[in-house]
């Protein structure tokens, strides 16, 4: 029976390559739509020697290449332990689910073993979608799918790579080592969840933060982009900037990194006191910013990011420096262009800015 087992294999190797290649990307497609953001879909078609392999093993016969539920797989890694479940449960509306092949391994996980497993689950193409004419060939195949979280993928490949499926075959002082890593990253997982958690019920606060508690409100990219979306003094600012080349404001986060780097460097470290800085130079950095544009030649209609006052303000207060050297150190720091320096510092003399 093996040899017709392979016999059929060998006939219908490149439909199940494109079989996997599909769902795979299927998947993705679903994932999405839902969505659900993972760290990868991967997939792989068992090749004829891993297959010979297994019909080998002692005790196990099959009476035809429908019972292998694993020639087609696909893997897919969550960045959080939680989405696991998540992803299980749009897989199985999704698809055909096989209950009697399909198995959360979690739930065999012994309180005192070491590892993590995954969930695994055979499936098939729904009805429905074989209807359509770019499905119907694999009507008959099925195709296990493997999820796990990030760090139960990571756990899996060290493990793999040790070389230890048994925690029979491993050294009881090392099963104790096992142990304890195992409750860490079990933790970790728990902790990722906690922080994503609480990362989005401050990102939901951070309006109230910045406009109840401005003078002690930290800046980060939330605080940031609270005030930079909120703010009438910068979005007017903003506004007033961009008609110089008639560049059109763009309400999105495409700026943050750069703003959270300027307002380290010079140590703006609040809400508020980015708020009094804004108001006690608006009139000069506009100033500067004009003298700044007749120079340049800026294409219009181009997109920028909101809080384009604040990069105005970075160059402004780097070019307001009493040290010569400060301007250029600061073109360094963010990667902008050096011989920008003296063109800088023409627009700073050409706008007569009195000092902050």
């Amino acid at each position: 029976m093996s040899e017709e087992i392979l016999a059929v294999y060998d006939e219908n190797k490149e439909l199940y390559k494109t079989f996997t290649a599909k769902v795979a990307s299927l998947i993705q497609e679903i994932l999405s739509a839902n969505g659900i953001n993972v760290h990868s879909v991967t997939h792989r078609t068992k090749d004829r020697q891993s297959l010979a392999k297994k019909l080998a093993k002692p005790g196990v016969t099959y009476s035809s290449i429908n019972d292998i539920t694993d020639i087609a797989a696909v893997r897919i890694t969550t960045y959080f332990e939680d989405d696991v479940d998540k992803v299980v449960k749009i897989l199985v509306a999704e698809f055909n689910a096989d209950a009697v092949n399909s198995v959360d391994k979690r739930s065999l996980l012994d309180p005192d073993r070491f590892g993590y497993m995954s969930t695994h689950h055979v499936v098939q193409i729904s009805k429905d979608r074989c209807a359509l004419l770019e499905y119907r060939r694999f009507e008959d195949l099925k195709l296990e799918i493997q999820t796990r979280s990030i760090l139960q993928h990571a756990w899996a490949e060290i493990e793999h790579d040790l070389g230890y499926k048994s925690i029979l075959a491993v050294p009881k002082d090392i099963r104790r080592r096992f142990s304890r890593l195992s409750g860490l990253l079990e933790l970790a997982d728990s902790e990722f969840v906690a922080i994503r958690d609480q990362l989005h019920q401050y990102n939901a606060a951070a309006l109230e933060e910045v406009n109840v508690r401005s003078e002690t409100a930290d800046i980060n990219k939330d605080t940031l982009m609270a005030f930079v979306g909120s703010n009438p003094l910068i979005q007017t600012m903003d506004q007033r900037l961009a008609d110089l080349t008639e560049w059109k404001i763009v309400q999105d986060s495409s700026n943050v990194t750069a703003m959270l780097d300027i307002l380290n460097y010079f140590k703006i470290d609040t809400v508020a006191e980015l708020n009094r800085m804004l108001a006690r130079s608006s009139e000069e950095i506009e100033a500067f910013a004009k003298a700044w544009t007749t120079q340049q030649q800026f294409t219009p209609g181009t997109s920028v990011g909101s809080g384009l006052s604040i990069l105005y303000l970075g160059f402004f207060l780097a070019a307001k420096s009493p040290d010569p050297e400060h301007l250029q150190s600061y073109l360094k720091h963010m990667s902008f262009r050096t011989d920008l320096t003296e063109k800088i510092r023409v627009a700073l003399a050409t706008s007569k800015i009195s000092d902050v």
